[in-house]
């Protein structure tokens, strides 16, 4: 039972003599003393309660581990509420600003969340609860992708929680596959937020304009439409879909912040694109060196993906050693900066289109590598690349 109480305090009770109780019993446990009414009565400083607690004490019947886990939860729950509540009353009366304001509810939403997480569960209850979610069809549901191969092999596609290394080479397509997968998630209803550290909205734009009207990128730069153009483009424009594009976040910090806040006005982000890590920035302003700080932005994205369950998806680029080697396809070790971002990613993708290095093969052939895959197999998924409207679809014919 001790373990199971053990993340109680004082402010988890809000009548005066069951403070008193809780406050006696914790004495007697650093005591080194039984607990026991006679005990918690000589360490109470309430006067005339001993029929009070004897009465307490007749009325309470066995109880199992998981009941006394899931009393101790609900207290909490209530303690972090009125903490809130508080929280709502003292700050009607001070001056802030609306991001301070923000930022320390989102914290304290955060804390009741965390709340049922405090305690760990034994094995059994959790193999339990697989089980049960299986038998039920109560199992997260994958986050399908474009490509049918990808779906295949990772049972079904990508996961909340999961953090998702693209990398590749400049010119082999990483923010194509990016805005493809960002249009796929949103197509699927899901809020869907990419970050672009590399172009700007507009540009962003006429790649997601020439996907939707299959119309060619060069000639919506040159605006060269003709009628048939234009009509496409008309169609296009009315796609309404949770797709929504920031160009003007440069550091993790606003990144959080950003999520916090749709998480407060009840549209929480369900995925999110950030084109590429190597422009990020962490959230010290001072750090040993830059690998010391991609290494810990890796792992706060890894574990921001777990805090807001989504998806992260984070373009990277590649050390340029690899042009040296013959075979230029990538392997793991060069990812450019640090060793933490495969050890953090539970999926590590690599785009090779082998017509950058050879003009003889087709330029719409591109190989998905999927080099790390922890919870599964690696892949080789050969894929159709247009470069004429960015756009990356399955190769045909598929046997998946």
């Amino acid at each position: 039972m001790q373990e199971q109480t053990s993340t109680l305090t004082l402010e988890c009770f809000i009548y005066p003599l069951h403070r008193d109780v809780f406050n006696a019993i914790e004495i007697c446990r650093l005591q080194g003393q039984e607990v026991e009414p006679v005990n918690v009565l000589d360490r109470m400083e309430t006067p005339d309660c001993t029929g009070w607690l004897n009465q307490l004490s007749d009325s309470v019947s066995i109880v199992t581990n998981m009941e006394i886990r899931q009393w101790v939860t609900d207290l909490k729950e209530i303690a972090a509420a009125r903490r809130l509540q508080l929280y709502l009353h003292e700050e009607s009366e001070t001056r802030k600003p609306t991001s301070q304001r923000l930022l320390e509810l989102s914290d304290m939403l955060r804390d009741m969340e965390q709340v049922k997480s405090d305690s760990p569960d034994d094995a059994e209850s959790i193999i339990q609860q697989v089980l049960q979610d299986i038998q039920t069809d109560n199992q997260e549901p994958a986050i399908k992708t474009p490509w049918k191969q990808i779906n295949h092999v990772c049972s079904g596609g990508f996961r909340a929680g999961e953090m998702i290394v693209i990398g590749g080479r400049p010119g082999m397509g990483k923010s194509a596959i990016a805005l493809t997968l960002a249009r796929c998630f949103a197509e699927q209803d899901m809020h869907t937020l990419y970050i672009s550290l590399e172009m700007s909205k507009k540009q962003l734009g006429q790649r997601l304009l020439s996907q939707l009207s299959k119309i060619p990128i060069e000639l919506l730069r040159k605006q060269e439409l003709s009628t048939k153009h234009i009509a496409a483009a008309q169609r296009a424009v009315q796609w309404e879909r949770p797709l929504h594009i920031l160009d003007n976040i440069r550091d993790l910090g606003a990144i959080r912040t950003h999520l916090q806040r749709q998480q407060l006005h009840q549209t929480p982000v369900k995925a999110i694109i950030i084109d590429y890590l190597q422009l990020l920035q962490g959230t010290e302003k001072k750090v040993e060196s830059r690998q010391l700080e991609v290494s810990r932005m890796s792992r706060e994205l890894k574990l921001m993906s777990q805090e807001f369950n989504l998806p992260v998806i984070i373009l990277c680029q590649l050390n340029r050693t690899l042009e040296s080697r013959k075979d230029k396809r990538p392997f793991l070790s060069d990812i450019r900066e640090s060793g933490a971002i495969e050890q953090d990613a539970d999926l590590v993708f690599f785009l090779y289109r082998d017509s950058v290095y050879n003009e003889e093969s087709s330029p719409n052939q591109m190989e998905l590598i999927l080099a790390k895959h922890r919870h599964g197999p690696t892949f080789n998924a050969v894929l159709h690349f247009d470069g004429k409207t960015c756009t990356v679809k399955d190769a045909a014919p598929s046997f998946f």
